[in-house]
């Protein structure tokens, strides 16, 4: 499997977060919200669907941190996120936030 996790699992090491496994499939982060598992979109999956929150739910994931330059979230793949337990937010947000 592609992943485009490297770019985020880089920045997440350089601001010295505990990483405990990636960035393929998942980033696995040590944070002060708890353990987040975090994927991101390849290409191909530039608009953040509920198929994608499936994908990463069967993943065991919890977070969808995307780029903003190339890819968008769905309004429905964002609720869907909600009821399934998957937080979908740009990079910059989860970034912000940790």
């Amino acid at each position: 499997m592609s992943s485009n996790n490297y770019w985020l699992y880089n920045q997440l090491r350089d601001k010295n977060i505990q990483l405990t496994a990636g960035p393929e499939p998942l980033i696995e982060a040590n944070t002060i919200f708890g353990n987040l598992k975090i994927y991101t979109p390849n290409p191909a999956e530039y608009v953040i669907t509920m198929e994608i929150v499936d994908k990463v739910l069967e993943l065991g994931g919890n977070t969808i941190s995307y780029p903003t330059t190339w890819c968008k979230a769905s309004s429905e793949s964002i609720s869907y996120g909600r009821e399934v337990g998957i937080q979908v937010m740009p990079h910059g947000k989860l970034l912000g936030r940790i």
